[in-house]
């Protein structure tokens, strides 16, 4: 009997062209997500500060109307006033 000779399997040295054009295809599509996804986040947080920016001076202004017309209520439909507690009375 003659010697068993092991045979390595033929190196691969890369993908194919086909297989490597998905792979970069799918990584740029992420990485394009991820920095949209990265946008998105810094005009939140640019949006939250001029949320934060509104409420105080929505607060400023209604300090404002505090002293010029006292506690009350006043109807954003139609700029009505009213006591402050006239809606909190129980009948």
């Amino acid at each position: 009997m003659g010697k068993v000779q092991d045979i390595a399997p033929a190196k691969v040295e890369a993908v194919t062209a086909e297989e490597l054009a998905k792979l970069q295809k799918m990584v740029n599509e992420m990485n394009q997500m991820q920095a949209a996804i990265g946008g998105y986040e810094a005009q939140k947080h640019e949006m939250l500060h001029q949320l934060a920016g509104s409420k105080n001076e929505l607060t400023e202004f209604q300090k404002e109307l505090t002293e010029t017309y006292g506690d009350i209520t006043i109807d954003l439909k139609d700029g009505a006033i009213s006591p402050a507690d006239a809606g909190n009375k129980e009948d």
